[in-house]
């Protein structure tokens, strides 16, 4: 891996806690590290992985059971939803779910969060020049 890899895939883990702390994901839930993995593998499989096999994954590298990593997100993601009603959160979510009364799918929040992700990717290596705006991970949707 050279040393432009290398700095893609700082921006990447960077602009993913960046990203879900500005949603107000609290960092000390184990909800918070389980989202940032997620939204990790579906940027470098450019989104073409289930939830399931997410879950699984993420349930081998932590070696806890894959129901527990479902349930801690799902608590992340309620948590996040119950303490405020922000712009952003409106702006992102707002078409998916009538955000007073609920709050969107693991499955939605992990894609939504991965998509602003990856525009925000897009934009930081067209400021900084790298790979022509492209993430080395896929193409902007």
């Amino acid at each position: 891996m050279n040393l432009n890899n290398n700095a893609v895939i700082l921006d990447q883990q960077f602009i993913i806690e960046q990203t879900l702390w500005e949603l107000g994901v609290p960092p000390h839930l184990k909800g918070f590290y389980y989202l940032h993995d997620a939204i990790n593998i579906v940027l470098e499989t450019e989104g073409k992985v289930s939830n399931k096999s997410i879950y699984t994954a993420l349930a081998e590298q932590y070696h806890v059971n894959r129901t527990m990593i479902e349930r801690s997100v799902r608590h992340a993601i309620r948590v996040t939803f119950e303490r405020s009603l922000s712009s952003l959160k409106a702006e992102w979510f707002g078409n998916f779910v009538d955000l007073r009364y609920d709050r969107p799918t693991n499955a939605v929040f992990i894609a939504v969060v991965a998509a602003q992700t990856r525009r925000r990717l897009t934009k930081a290596g067209r400021q900084n020049g790298i790979s022509g705006g492209q993430p080395p991970f896929g193409r902007v949707s």
